[in-house]
């Protein structure tokens, strides 16, 4: 399966605003709480067969990732973090959101990084 990696417009327009609205959900709860509310974006994103395109999903990733987080929300309420995943049931062959390609979007973007321990194994 696919979100915000998705190749229909429409699909992967449903997951970016399904983020950008769970960001403001996320600044809200930092706000009445009074401390930062740090919300992950994790995606399922991947396949279990190898596929000759790994650049486009990524693309597209890059794109609605970075529209995602396009507004400024108040660090003091909110942080945004991304986590990559290695493998999943259904994307043993191929996953977008490899660790290495968000350990370059949080440190382009100066999002946090989630490094789920139950997503690194020896394989």
């Amino acid at each position: 399966g696919f979100t915000l990696s998705h190749a229909d417009d429409s699909i992967r327009q449903f997951w970016i605003d399904h983020c950008k609205a769970s960001r403001r959900v996320s600044a809200y709860f930092g706000e009445q709480l009074g401390t930062p509310s740090v919300m992950n974006i994790w995606i399922p994103d991947g396949m279990k067969d190898i596929t000759v395109d790994r650049l486009a999903p990524r693309q597209r990733l890059l794109a609605a990732l970075d529209e995602v987080i396009s507004e400024k929300l108040n660090p003091a309420h909110h942080i945004d973090a991304v986590e990559s995943k290695l493998f999943g049931i259904g994307a043993e062959s191929y996953t977008v959101g490899s660790n290495e390609f968000y350990m370059g979007y949080a440190t382009s973007r100066q999002t946090a990084l989630c490094l789920d321990a139950g997503h690194f194994h020896p394989t």
